[in-house]
Formats: structure tokens, sequence, C-alpha cells
């Protein structure tokens, strides 16, 4: 795609459409969308000539220059290009937008002509920005600042104490009419200038927050925040008046031209919200106010003389004239950090564009009472280099990080986080490991560099490039880590069959240009396993019995390094799922209480045991259903001893039945799944219940007998 310029005579402006690069003889007009465009004009021969045309724009283009306006003075001294216009200029009134729209017009038309000086604009010898309307007073805030909506936690000190004012370019707006952006998208996929100021904006409050800066932002820079319900607009898209009404600044800061404080309503808010970028850091008492912007000149260009590069824009004039030094200071820091930045970590041959001297044209420059900077990051409107950097995250995050190191630099710090920086947050290796044992552990870092991405090699590396516990050096991250987020990998551990103390440690790198940040590291000693099996909930079942009676026996059984075997009073137990075993051993011959010893042994040897459990032998005292309801002695007699009885069966359920030996005082009988029918006659013996006089008996303990 090639962008198109408009060739007229200054005579006729009779337009012709060429699409060609940018060159000697354009000038710059805007379109119907309020974008900078540039138009070759034949009569354009040099700036002055360029400059004579602007307030005559071609069909289909318009100019912030009213028709008739002169130009009465060209001058260039040192660093800047003084402009002096005819009173004309002014029309029938000036204000703050129109002065930044003819700003950009006369100094986009110069670097057309090779031109990156400063540039001063007079109106009949008059500074310009003096033609503006005076702004209603304020009163600094008296309070406390509240939230802003995004705080991180800063875990570095070194801007601690600096109350930094961060200006994302523009945001939506109330035109009159409805809402707009400032900026149309340029290069699509590229947003809007008003929406990718903010976006790389985020990666900038990240940085400072975590140096210990108080930042105080004047846009929402959460874009999770929710929706301002007046424009129906997400709120991270809104321009500042509208932020600065919800945080609780009076209107005198968010509707300073109109005065009109309901806002999205009435006439147009954009100049509400210009003034709002300027009287901000003043009414905050800021130390510091930086401004995020990318540029524009020609509209959708594409080819080598396309625009490109950063500049960083400072006020000297004579309203700023106190902070003007430290303004420039400021600039001159961010400038050469940025520069330094981008070309030694993206782009070698990154353009420096220098530190203009807005001269007044800029209003959130000139106005902060305070060391002023703003930054153009880039060219969104050069289609095939610089709006394709501005899409890259991790080209807005080296940019913000560039800003940063510059402010760093004007307070004469260094920064706490390198451009390439993590911080550990926990992992769980084990200290120790069976030989042979395979562990998946969990290593977490917390991102304090720029952007880490896949397609940037960023990756957890095995620190030397091998690692005794693992085949595997490399692994990928999920996705995306932005300054501040904090990254997982899952790893998988392997330890050696040769016991012995083994050292794994590891560390983020980018892949073929440097490891960074510090390293997990973790001994882990390697040996086979000392604790015996853990033997916990035995049960013998039944817990009185007669001699040489089938005893049921389970156990819980654990241990890290498997369970081999279990046995009770020497009989092998078997597994019963999980981590039970179970068995059937004989009771003793003699009469008495009987311990049950349980033994267990794990993979490598290691033998455990458990005594708690024990039965108790008794006698088995047979009696008629009558004696066996009604002897005084027997409730005595069923703690340690048996009972038997006889008679007909009579079946209650599949688990229940009578005796009765015709004495017609019956004894009730429990014995799950029985298969005993009514007139068997059947002898059973058991553990009495002293209330009920019945019997609970095991199987091969109640026998048929005819």
């Amino acid at each position: 795609m090639r962008f198109c310029f408009w060739q007229a005579s200054i005579f006729a402006l009779t337009a012709l459409s060429v699409c060609r690069p940018a060159s000697s003889g354009v000038v710059v007009y805007y379109d119907h969308a309020g974008s900078l465009s540039g138009a070759n004009l034949a009569a354009a021969v040099d700036a002055p000539a360029a400059l004579m045309l602007l307030p005559y724009p071609p069909a289909g283009l318009t100019s912030a220059l009213p028709p008739e306006t002169r130009l009465l003075a060209y001058a260039a001294k040192g660093q800047t290009i003084t402009v002096d216009f005819s009173q004309e200029l002014i029309g029938t009134g000036l204000d703050d937008a129109r002065l930044e729209a003819i700003y950009h017009q006369v100094k986009m038309t110069l670097e057309a002509h090779g031109i990156q000086e400063s540039v001063r604009i007079l109106a009949n010898g008059r500074d310009l920005y003096t033609w503006t309307p005076a702004q209603s007073p304020i009163t600094p805030r008296t309070r406390a600042l509240e939230p802003q909506g995004v705080e991180l936690q800063a875990t570095g000190n070194k801007l601690a104490g600096k109350r930094i004012s961060l200006s994302p370019g523009h945001g939506l707006k109330w035109g009159g009419s409805g809402w707009s952006t400032d900026r149309p998208p340029y290069c699509s996929p590229l947003n809007e200038e008003d929406y990718h100021t903010l976006e790389m904006s985020i990666y900038l409050l990240s940085y400072l927050q975590s140096d210990g800066a108080d930042v105080i932002p004047n846009r929402c820079m959460d874009k999770s925040y929710g929706v301002y319900a007046v424009s129906g607009a997400q709120w991270w898209r809104m321009g500042p008046s509208y932020w600065l009404q919800s945080r609780g600044y009076p209107c005198s800061v968010y509707a300073n031209s109109t005065g009109d404080c309901v806002l999205g309503s009435g006439a147009s808010e954009s100049n509400d919200n210009i003034r709002a970028r300027g009287l901000m850091p003043n009414y905050d008492g800021a130390d510091l106010h930086i401004a995020v912007h990318t540029n524009g000149l020609s509209g959708f260009c594409e080819g080598a003389g396309c625009p490109t590069g950063v500049a960083t824009y400072y006020d000297n004039s004579a309203s700023h004239t106190a902070w003007g030094a430290i303004s420039k200071t400021l600039a001159l820091k961010v400038q050469s950090a940025v520069v330094s930045t981008i070309r030694t970590n993206y782009d070698a041959t990154w353009s420096d564009r220098g530190v203009p001297d807005f001269n007044g044209g800029n209003y959130e420059t000139r106005i902060p009472e305070c060391a002023a900077a703003l930054v153009e990051l880039g060219f969104h409107d050069t289609c095939d280099r610089d709006a394709v950097f501005l899409r890259d995250n991790y080209f807005r995050s080296a940019g913000m990080w560039g800003i940063y190191k510059g402010i760093c630099d004007y307070y004469g710090v260094q920064p706490t986080w390198a451009f390439q920086s993590d911080e550990i947050v926990s992992h769980d290796i084990p200290t120790q490991m069976l030989p042979g044992e395979v562990r998946q552990v969990h290593l977490s870092f917390r991102n304090r560099g720029v952007l880490w991405t896949s397609a940037r090699n960023y990756r957890l590396g095995a620190w030397g490039d091998s690692d005794p516990l693992s085949s595997q050096t490399r692994f990928e991250l999920p996705g995306e880590v932005s300054p501040g987020d904090t990254v997982t990998f899952a790893i998988t551990l392997k330890a050696p069959l040769t016991p012995g103390t083994y050292r794994t440690d590891w560390r983020m790198l980018q892949e073929n240009v440097a490891w960074f940040g510090p390293t997990i590291e973790q001994d882990v000693v390697v040996a086979p396993e000392s604790n015996p099996p853990a033997i916990s909930n035995v049960e013998v079942l039944p817990s009185l019995v007669a001699a040489n009676d089938a005893l049921q026996i389970s156990a819980t059984v654990a241990d890290t390094s498997g369970v081999v075997s279990v046995k009770a009073n020497g009989v092998s137990l078997s597994p019963s799922g999980g981590t039970v075993w179970a068995g059937a051993i004989n009771a003793d011959s003699e009469i008495g209480s009987h311990p049950v010893t349980i033994e267990a042994t794990d993979g490598v040897g290691n033998v455990g045991a458990d005594t708690s459990g024990s039965y108790v032998t008794g006698p088995v005292y047979r009696l008629n259903n009558f004696n066996l309801r009604n002897d005084e002695l027997v409730p005595t007699a069923a703690t340690h001893a048996l009972f038997g009885t006889w008679g007909r069966v009579h079946v209650i359920n599949g688990d229940t039945f009578e005796l009765d030996d015709g004495s017609e005082q019956p004894v009730r009988v429990s014995l799950p799944g029985h298969l005993f029918q009514n007139g068997d006659f059947v002898f059973a013996r058991g553990v009495l219940n002293p209330s009920t006089r019945s019997l609970t008996t095991q199987p091969g303990q109640a026998l048929k007998l005819d």
C-alpha cells in the first residue's frame, strides 16, 4: 500500500492525486477524519513557501490555519525555527485544541522539508499560545491521594518518595454531538493512538510502581475495570476528564475550558481533556510529568522515505521558563535511554529524532509546574515499520522500560530492575528423594523486566545447560508474561539410582542473548528411605472367639517406597484396595486375651510393626433357650465366654432367625447371609448380647443337625 499526496498549483489549487513517498514540496493538512495528511504542492519549493500554503488546503483536506493568514517572517536561529504569521491566524478565537493542531501542521510540514529543529510559532509577533483563553485557577490537593485502580507492590525503592504524573495520550471524548477518539486508526491492525498509548503506559506504570514511585495516571489503567455509563465505553478507553471526575477531582481540573461540570453533553469537551492532562500534576503536586504519545506525519506511509523513530519534547517557553531547564534535562535523559534501549534490544537502526522544544505549542508540557516531557515513541502512520513495531508488545515494553530508565537517570539512580530481570516467588523442589523416584515440581518467577514471549525466545533453563535430575533443560512459557506477572513452570525431576547429593538449579534466559535474574537452586539428597511403613486402623473381628476360630484381620499400611508384605501373627495378608491389607488367622487354643502383631515391609526392606490389635479366646457354654434367656449369671459371663443353644429355625430375614427348643422362649440369632429354612434343627454359638439375650455368630458357627 502507498499513501497519496495532493499535487496542486499554488494559484489554482486544483488537486491531482499522486501516490509517492514524502519529499520536498510537501505541505501537511488534515483529512476528513482529522488526521495529518501530506500534500505535494508544486509551489512548495522550500519550507517558507510550504508554510505560506498552509491556509489553502486542496480539495478534500482542511487546515487549522484560517484563509488569508499570511506568513510574516521565517527565521532560523540556533536550534529553533521561528515562524510569525499574521493575526488572521487567530480567526474568531484560538483554543487549546486548535493551537496544538496548528503546531503539528507547521512542525510536520517543516519536518517534511528535512527541518527537525524546535519550532516557535507567533501571531503578529506574539507567542501563539498567549492568544488562548486564560485557564480557571485551581487549588492544589490538600487530601491524600486515593488508589488509582491499579496498585502494584513496590519491591524496589530507587524512586521512593517521587510523585510522578503519567499521561497516556488522548482517549475518547465528547465532541458536542457524539463520542470520538482524537486520532483515527492507522495501519490496521494497529489501533488508535488514543488506545495503544494507554496499553503501552501500563508497562511504564508497572516499572515505576515496582521501584517505589507514587504514580498518578490521568486515565484508567485497568482494562478490566468496567464501563463508563455515560458513553457505554470501557473505562480504559476514556479520556482524562472523565476518569479524573470519577476519582473526585474538582471541576476546575476536569472541565477547566468549558466550565461545564456535567460531562458527556453540551459543547465539545476536547479542550477540557487537553487542559486536564496539564492541570492534574499541579493539583496533585507532582514532581515530574511524563506523557506517552505516538507520532503522525503523512498518513498510511510505506517505503524508504517514510518518517520513523522517537522524539521527546519539552517546553521552555516564557510561561514554563521556571521548569524549562529541568524539563529539557528530563527529555534528554528519557530520549537517550529510549533510543539506547531500542537500538540495543530491538532495532539497531532506530532513528533518534532529537529533543525539540514545544515553545508553548503543547498544553500538557507548558502548564505543569514541574519537569515535564512528552515522548512520541514512533510513527503510527508508517505502516511497514513503526506501526508494525507499535503493535508488538515486546517493543512496547522495551520503549516503556527506556522511559523508566530515563526517569531514573534524571534522578541520578540506577533502576532496581534491569531490562531483563525477575525475582523468585516460590518452588517446591524436595530436599530428599529416593533412588529412581519421579517427582513433579513447580518453579514460580515474577517478571520485573520487559515482556517475556516465546517468540523472543524467553524460557526457563537448566543453569549450565544440564541438570542431574532432568534430561530436559528448557521449558517454554505458557504465554506472554507481562512486567509484574508471575509464571509457574511444572517440571518433572527424576532422582539418579546412585545415592548421593545432587544440585538442581534453574534460571530464566533469553536464548542466545543472556541468562538473567536469580537462580532457583536446591541440593537434593538421594538415598534409600529409612522410615518404616506406617500402620494404622487395625481391626480384629470378632474380638471374642472360641479356641481355633477364624479371625478377620485388616490394617491400613502406607510407605513412600511401596509396601511389599504385610503379616498378622506371621500369616500373610493381601492387598484389599488402596492402602488396606486384609486376611484371616486362627485364634489361639488357650483361653485368655491375645495380641495381634501386624508386621509390614516396604520396598527397600524397612520393617514396621503394630500391636494395637487383640482378641479374647473364651469357653463355650451350651444352654437351652430357657436358661440362656433367664439365668442371672449369663450377663456376667458374656464378657469372656461364648454361648451356644439349639432349636428349630424360624426365619426372620436373610440375616436373622430364631431358635426354639420347645420352651416357648426362642433365642434370636444374627448371621448375615444365612441359608437356613423354617423348621431346620440348628445348633448356633456366638457372642451374647446381655441386654437382648441374642446371639451374634459367624459362618461355620451355626450347624444344621438334621
